[in-house]
């Protein structure tokens, strides 16, 4: 099972959030509009979940009211913030 850390996590501020209907873009602040990122139901309750601080626990949890596997849940939270922290969107919370 995918172990949890106990590593606060927060958006970054050079994107902004952008929602239409059930689609979510994280819109780059200044840059190329190639930059815009759509996310998935699952992306945008996880970014959502990030508007405050929170540890992947905190993430899991909230996936958990919607989708019932938790060995997908944790394996999906690892994944999200593994690919956002290489382009920049989230970083660890001081």
């Amino acid at each position: 099972m995918q172990e949890l850390t106990d590593v606060r996590y927060t958006r970054s501020s050079s994107f902004v959030t952008r929602n239409y209907g059930n689609t979510c873009l994280l819109v780059p602040l200044s840059g190329s509009l190639e930059s815009v990122l759509t996310l998935n139901r699952t992306g945008k309750v996880l970014w959502d979940t990030l508007e405050s601080p929170c540890t992947e626990r905190d993430m899991v949890l909230a996936l958990l009211r919607i989708f019932p596997d938790e060995l997908t849940v944790r394996a999906d939270v690892a994944s999200f913030i593994r690919t956002l922290q290489a382009m920049g969107l989230v970083q660890e919370a001081r």
